[in-house]
């Protein structure tokens, strides 16, 4: 009888290392990808479309499951802004302004005046910040600049050099150059009063 080749009837050796590891991570890939897709494509819009119905529902004055409160509805209609104790700050169109905005300032440059007595030898050289009181006073103080000027001029140029290169008097010019631009303009046109640029030569 012929020898014949050994056919053993031995299973091949299962893979190992990476290939071992394929059938897992391919699983895992899957459910990644799957679970991103349910969320992009089905979650995400379905959350986003009940948030635009809570939304519409406020804004239309329904607060639902709400204490009853304004909520956010005050901040976003461009109307007032309320705070969390509740008091309103309007704008300047006959409502509360917010105290942290920045001031109305109307700004006189490098005005150029001689004070009296100097003979035209000495001159001040002064920008004058105005803060207006309101909105309506700042327009008017911006229309009738011309006239502002004049007021400010004649009224500086009544001190002399002694008094206006004093520091100590620079509080009595405000007090005074205030006293005369609300005398002419209205009462509170000009709350506060500065001096950016003060130059005697």
């Amino acid at each position: 009888m012929a020898d014949n080749p050994d056919t053993s009837t031995e299973a091949p050796a299962p893979p190992s290392g990476v290939k071992a590891l394929l059938p897992a991570l391919l699983a895992v890939m899957l459910g990644i990808g799957g679970g991103a897709a349910l969320g992009i494509f089905v979650a995400g819009p379905a959350l986003t479309k009940g948030m635009v119905v809570v939304n519409v529902g406020a804004k239309g004055g329904d607060h639902g499951a709400g204490d009853g409160e304004h909520g956010d509805e005050a901040a976003t209609d461009g109307e007032h802004v309320t705070d969390e104790s509740g008091d309103e700050e309007h704008a300047s169109d006959g409502k509360k302004k917010d105290p942290a905005a920045a001031p109305e300032i109307h700004t006189l440059d490098n005005l150029v005046i001689n004070p009296a007595g100097s003979g035209g030898s000495r001159f001040l050289l002064v920008t004058i910040a105005l803060e207006a009181g309101s909105t309506p006073a700042l327009e008017m103080l911006k229309a009738r600049d011309a006239e502002l000027r004049d007021a400010v001029l004649s009224t500086i140029a009544q001190r002399n050099v002694e008094t206006l290169t004093d520091f100590a008097f620079r509080d009595s010019v405000k007090v005074e150059l205030t006293a005369a631009i609300n005398a002419r303009f209205g009462k509170r046109t000009v709350k506060r009063m500065y001096f950016p640029q003060w130059v005697i030569q």
